[in-house]
């Protein structure tokens, strides 16, 4: 998938280095794939993980990291939504 990265213009501190957003976009359909790959955003501390899927038109949002022991890579999502254009 092609992906978009937005950070800071200015960042003036280490944390304001992380992305504030990631978009990908997919012109396949998609499964687990965006479970894995938010996971590692949600652990580098993305605030929001956006994979649009062009060909459901379909736009899925991963918002609010939180730290989690369970999850493979110590960090989730609180908040996962998707939106479609047909709803």
């Amino acid at each position: 998938p092609t992906a978009v990265v937005v950070t800071h213009a200015h960042p003036a501190s280490e944390a304001d280095r992380v992305p504030v957003l990631v978009v990908e976009v997919s012109d396949q359909p998609i499964s687990d794939y965006p479970g894995e790959e938010a996971g590692r955003f949600a652990a580098a501390g993305v605030r929001d993980y956006w994979v649009l899927e062009v060909s459901a038109r379909r736009l899925h949002i991963h918002r609010d990291p939180r730290p989690d022991a369970d999850s493979p890579h110590g960090a989730r999502y609180a908040q996962v939504r998707a939106h479609s254009a047909y709803a």
